[in-house]
């Protein structure tokens, strides 16, 4: 038979300030009255072995098992002395209003994926939820007794110590730590934040922890990958360009005394090669992740582009003034590269043409457009239509559209030409004229 709750007092006048004295009784089995969140078996045990002899507070939220649709917020007051205790417990009865807050709010903690933990000031664990449990393998009795460092290893555990008296400080912290756990060596990223009593005073600190062990892995598995290809960048660029610059240079002094056609065609060849060598260093080096961006005039960065590429009689019409949240570099050369798509490998005299989207912007051309068929293909590298391009190109387009957070599709023109639009959900677009 399960012993007494030790919540079986009389309460006759007595409180820490005299100000709430309340006449209460309860007693009983636990099992059979009542259900205290908060894990009642632990915090009777800490109150019996663990409290220093002077005045504590702290608060747990009760509930009948006769009466489920009432609830009590029991404030227990705990005054020790040499030979005994006395428990006060003063509580205002929340009604049925409130009684299913306290389930709601704990199936929605133990719904969570990650780790809710609730400490006193002095380190104690005082709420968590089932994810805890579970990845620690430990009753609720284990886990009361718990402080923050002893969680984690020991060549952790000061760093987390630190973080939870900074939380205490400054109100908040965030810290990365490991842990041994039922699913293997786990990194945790935890946060704290203070939780203040109505009276001001630090409760205590409360916040989640995250594993994140596959994003970490994952971090330093692309940091390897842009290290080597950051160093095939720099192979490509210094050790393919100097003998293709002397190739380029003996080549010139040749065609200077002896030209003749096959000199002309290895010419090509060697500036096509050249052109091969930009694309790569660009598809390499442009498509990482944007930041920061900033709202950026789709009329001026057209423009300017138009003018930086040789398109012989092609004409530019921008029919729009709105931004776009962007980086203006990249966005630039996404321009660049469609614009110079267009003159070279649709006609000398194409019109391109740049308007707005609902969500985005979109370019656009006059010529022959791209069979529906082949419209997802021509972003993939190495895919072109002429013998004059690399293949290159449409997928530098894409890398800079995502690395921006956009998408980018191809569809047909206004006049039946390829046109490229661009959209983002994020991209907060205004015109000029609404500013």
């Amino acid at each position: 038979m399960s012993p007494s709750l030790l919540f079986d007092v009389h309460v006759d006048g007595f409180g820490p300030t005299g100000e709430r004295q309340v006449e209460s009784r309860y007693e009983g089995q636990y099992e059979d009255e009542f259900r205290l969140s908060g894990h009642t078996a632990s915090f009777v045990h800490r109150i019996q072995s663990d409290f220093d002899p002077r005045y504590s507070r702290f608060e747990n939220g009760v509930r009948r098992a006769d009466d489920a649709a009432r609830g009590t917020l029991l404030t227990t007051y705990v005054a020790c002395y040499p030979k005994e205790e006395i428990l006060m417990p003063a509580h205002d009865d929340i009604g049925e209003e409130h009684a299913p807050d306290d389930w709601l709010l704990e199936g929605a903690l133990d719904a969570l994926d990650d780790v809710f933990y609730l400490f006193d000031p002095t380190g104690r664990l005082v709420r968590w939820n089932e994810r805890l449990n579970e990845l620690f393998d430990l009753t609720d009795e284990e886990l009361s007794e718990m402080t923050p460092e002893k969680f984690f290893l020991p060549e952790d555990g000061r760093a987390v110590e630190a973080a939870f008296e900074e939380a205490l400080v400054d109100g908040e912290t965030k810290v990365e730590a490991r842990a041994e756990t039922t699913e293997g060596r786990v990194l945790f990223e935890l946060t704290g934040r203070s939780v203040n009593a109505p009276d001001g005073r630090v409760a205590g600190v409360a916040g989640v922890g995250r594993d994140i062990t596959t994003q970490r892995h994952n971090e330093r598995k692309l940091g390897r990958q842009n290290d080597r290809l950051e160093t095939f960048a720099s192979v490509v660029s210094h050790d393919l360009r100097n003998p293709l610059s002397v190739a380029m240079g003996y080549l010139e002094l040749e065609r200077g005394t002896n030209d003749s056609e096959y000199l002309g065609r290895a010419a090509a060849a060697l500036e096509r090669v050249d052109d091969i060598i930009d694309d790569v260093l660009a598809a390499a080096r442009e498509g990482e992740v944007v930041e920061r961006t900033a709202p950026v005039e789709l009329r001026r960065v057209a423009e300017a582009a138009w003018a930086s590429v040789e398109t012989v009689d092609a004409t530019l019409s921008v029919e729009t003034d709105a931004s776009v949240d962007a980086d203006e570099a990249r966005l630039r050369r996404i321009f660049e590269n469609l614009f110079r798509n267009a003159s070279h490998h649709v006609a000398s005299d194409v019109a391109v043409r740049v308007g707005e989207l609902a969500d985005g912007f979109y370019v656009e051309d006059d010529g022959q457009g791209v069979p529906e068929s082949d419209r997802k293909r021509v972003f993939d590298p190495g895919v072109t239509s002429t013998a004059r391009g690399t293949g290159i190109g449409l997928n530098i387009v894409r890398s800079l559209a995502e690395a921006q957070g956009w998408a980018v599709s191809l569809t047909s023109g206004t006049d039946g030409g390829a046109r490229f639009e661009f959209t983002s959900a994020d991209n907060r677009r205004g015109r000029r004229e609404g500013r």
